[in-house]
């Protein structure tokens, strides 16, 4: 296969296209770029026939100033916008600044009511305090009996009588409580396991 390749079109994408990290161009893009695109159609089995037409033609200069002046205006008329409007920021600013002081000279604020605000608490006696302190009393009394009368929980039997004639949440506490102390027995024994 022949193919014939304008090359004035590869050497504009070079010079416009490769560039380092930084964003600036690198500098001889048109040897490396000329070099890989070659050896991709040599790879290939095409075999690229170079064609030089001469200069640059006139209409394809102006068509290039004519567009980097576009370019160039655009770029100014955003300039100037984004300092317009920069200014009228700082203005507005300004002007709000003033009429809030202005405003806070002439009347003091009033605050508005909080429509999520909730009315004072009215005062109670210590009752609720009161309350506390029987129930953490009861608990405790009632806990107390347990661990009186069951000192070491291994030698609960949960199967029995007595045991099942206890109150639910009692059975509760003594089986949960005979479970971590398992737990714990075996997390225990485990450094005394043998080692291969």
């Amino acid at each position: 296969k022949v193919l014939a390749v304008d090359v004035s079109i590869w050497l504009h994408q070079l010079m416009k296209g490769y560039q380092n990290p930084s964003g600036s161009s690198v500098s001889n893009t048109y040897l490396l770029g000329l070099f890989t695109r070659v050896c991709k159609l040599l790879f290939t089995k095409v075999k690229p026939v170079f064609v030089f037409d001469g200069g640059v033609p006139q209409l394809k200069k102006k068509t290039i100033a004519a567009r980097q002046q576009q370019k160039d205006k655009a770029a100014q008329a955003s300039e100037k916008l984004r300092e317009q409007l920069l200014k009228n920021l700082l203005k507005q600013k300004a002007v709000s600044q003033v009429l809030e002081e202005i405003r806070g000279q002439s009347s003091p604020k009033k605050k508005a009511p909080d429509m999520f605000e909730l009315p004072p608490l009215p005062e109670v006696e210590d009752s609720a305090s009161d309350v506390e302190e029987m129930s953490t009393s009861s608990s405790e009394e009632d806990v107390k009996p347990v661990k009186m009368k069951f000192k070491d929980l291994h030698t609960v039997d949960v199967n029995s009588e007595d045991f099942k004639s206890l109150p639910a949440d009692m059975r509760h506490d003594i089986l949960t409580e005979l479970k971590e102390t398992r737990k714990q027995n075996s997390w225990g024994r485990i450094h005394e396991m043998p080692e291969e």
